[in-house]
């Protein structure tokens, strides 16, 4: 990798950079995929979200397992497991850092730590921007659907899952 980078688990002072990532990867990578209703309401450009993101952080209702890949001073991606679901919530990496690798070093690290939970598998539900990115992670296709936004609009997706043992 061309920069020092550093993945660590995420703190509640890193939520204001994990909702620029988060918007910047939908609004970027994924406005060719989805119409701009969508990328509207799967990431709203809202102060309110650092909030909830703090929120969720300091709280963590669903035990999730929230890690940031840090580089250059500045968070530049993030992704998230939920170990009772066996699920990847998704990976997003700020534009400005793609093709840079980390946001495979980000998916081994989520994985390592799926694995010494003990969990067999994660399932997945790719975004259509995404979905090379897992494949080529080794995430195998289970399947096209729908994935329902907090706003309860509906957003194509890939289901996809990977064994992990």
């Amino acid at each position: 990798m061309p920069f020092n980078y550093l993945i660590r688990d995420a703190l509640k002072s890193d939520a204001e950079g994990i909702i620029s990532a988060h918007q910047n990867a939908v609004h970027v990578s994924a406005q060719e995929s989805y119409e701009q209703a969508i990328l509207d309401e799967w990431s709203p450009i809202l102060s309110s979200r650092v909030l909830q993101m703090e929120e969720k952080l300091q709280n963590n209702p669903e035990k999730s397992i929230i890690l940031v890949v840090e580089s250059e001073g500045k968070i530049a991606g993030f992704g998230e497991i939920v170990p009772a679901q066996e699920e990847l919530r998704a990976i997003y990496i700020d534009p400005q850092f793609s093709r840079m690798g980390f946001g495979r070093a980000l998916l081994q690290e989520l994985e390592s730590r799926a694995k010494k939970l003990g969990l067999a598998k994660l399932i997945l539900h790719a975004s259509l921007n995404a979905k090379i990115f897992y494949s080529q992670n080794g995430f195998k296709i289970d399947g096209e659907g729908n994935h329902k936004l907090s706003s309860g609009r509906l957003m194509p997706c890939i289901f996809m899952s990977k064994t992990l043992v």
